[in-house]
């Protein structure tokens, strides 16, 4: 028997068949709707897990049922491409691509606690499908057999690398085209999974949303951080600050009642004109608690509001000061005969500057930022391939060349060179692959296609380790 589910569904086709399961293309016979039906006939190899209740916490699926031989997970069907399909066909920005491993990494932790083969299953790339308005969505489809029976952990994080590597180039990892495109924080995780350095799902997770890719992608993740670590900080400051503004008058309260009382205890006395002055006494306090608390209302308000601006003018200058490591002296001292790009305070990435470069007419080559290697804050990079990464904002929206000088002395040792296309009044993060890195100096230019201006802000450095 098939509990009922086959009396509104007709069969339409078979989507795979195998020993243990059976997956069906159905259509509702009222709605037209279709339905993908995996039908799994071994129970025995789902035997451990509680479809029901992962359902009930995930909401994975559209029904689970049960007969006495056969599970049937039911599922909506659309006939939508895969990620890999997707992104081949599909020119998509670097805030998606992060947002499509996201996705994937997120659904790793939901499905982290399940048998290993069908956390494996889950995590196929084909069954991460993109719909016609470019979202990403699981579809839960479970396949059997004896391949996927003996997979091992290794074997996932391969699967994770292996879809990071789809993401973000478009292709698997055995394939070694477009290599060169692949962030190098996302390149070091890659081949952590493909090397098993892994010991914990969370362990992977962790690294991708700790890079700094992730953090320049998604700055309020690292924002509500602070604004909680502030607000934690704030309370306690007005809870001391209360104290410290109550406490006397506590006092005066005290030192007024313990005598009263005292002379109550010992004589019993019932003078009204006593407790007249005493709760006169005691109805001015209360008008005064009053107006304290109002007090202690705007001058906790005024702290909140002054340490806001003092954490943001903090910031600020650090965000200004980083900018200045790439933008300094030495840069203009090498400036000699280009075009150099000028400090601007109208727009900004993240403080209160960044650089801009106004070009009247297409074509024109700027000098936007410079790296001192001899350094010790750039030390790091030498005899190491490194990334360069920026982000840009442009008044119109188009295409730009960036092309970044590896020197020594005033010989050219390495030039790489990418083409970008930068949005409207939209900041969108670049980064370049630098090569080896060898030389003393790095000079980093950008070409507008079109007259215009464009904005650089948020310069950073990393090693492919």
């Amino acid at each position: 028997m098939s509990n009922g589910i086959f009396d509104k569904l007709k069969v339409l086709d078979i989507y795979l068949e195998n020993e243990f399961q059976k997956i069906l293309i159905c259509e509702d016979k009222q709605s037209n709707n279709k339905f993908l039906v995996n039908a799994i006939t071994d129970k025995s190899k789902i035997e451990d897990i509680d479809f029901f209740n992962l359902n009930k916490k995930a909401n994975i699926y559209y029904q689970v049922k049960e007969t006495e031989d056969v599970l049937y997970l039911i599922n909506k069907y659309n006939e939508n491409i895969n990620i890999k399909e997707y992104i081949n066909n599909n020119s998509i920005k670097l805030s998606r691509q992060i947002n499509f491993a996201n996705f994937i990494l997120d659904k790793l932790k939901l499905f982290m606690d399940l048998p290993i083969y069908i956390t494996y299953s889950m995590l196929r790339y084909a069954n991460f499908i993109v719909d016609s308005k470019g979202n990403i969505n699981l579809l839960p489809l479970i396949v059997i057999d004896n391949n996927y029976l003996n997979v091992k952990q290794k074997d996932v994080f391969y699967g994770i690398g292996d879809k990071l590597s789809i993401v973000f180039s478009g292709f698997e990892i055995n394939n070694n085209e477009n290599k060169e495109d692949i962030p190098p924080d996302i390149k070091s995780i890659i081949g952590k999974c493909i090397n098993n350095n892994y010991t914990t799902y969370e362990e992977l997770v962790k690294d991708f949303r700790t890079s700094k890719l992730y953090r320049l992608v998604n700055p309020e993740v690292e924002e509500s951080k602070r604004v909680h670590s502030m607000r934690r900080s704030m309370k306690k400051t007005r809870r001391k600050f209360k104290f410290k503004k109550v406490a006397p008058f506590l006092i005066i309260i005290l030192a007024i009642l313990i005598p009263v009382l005292a002379v109550k205890a010992f004589n019993y006395l019932d003078d009204e004109d006593r407790t007249h002055v005493v709760n006169s006494k005691n109805d001015n306090l209360g008008d005064n608690s009053v107006d304290n608390n109002k007090d202690n209302k705007d001058t906790d308000e005024e702290i909140k509001d002054n340490d806001d601006k003092k954490e943001n003018k903090k910031e600020n200058n650090i965000e200004d000061e980083s900018l200045n490591k790439f933008f300094n002296d030495k840069l203009k001292s090498k400036a000699e005969g280009e075009n150099l790009a000028e400090i601007d305070d109208t727009k900004s990435f993240k403080g209160n500057k960044s650089l801009k470069v106004t070009s009247d007419k297409s074509g024109i080559k700027y000098l936007i930022a410079g790296i001192d290697l001899t350094k010790d804050e750039f030390s790091f990079l030498n005899e190491r391939k490194g990334s360069i990464s920026m982000w840009l904002n442009s008044d119109i929206g188009q295409k730009a060349t960036i092309s970044v000088t590896l020197l020594k002395g005033e010989k050219l040792l390495n030039k790489k060179i990418k083409n970008v296309y930068i949005p409207k009044n939209m900041w969108e993060l670049y980064n370049i692959d630098i090569g080896s890195i060898n030389g003393d100096y790095i000079k980093i230019h950008i070409t507008p296609n079109k007259k215009g201006t464009v904005w650089i802000d948020s310069f950073d450095v990393d090693v492919l380790k």
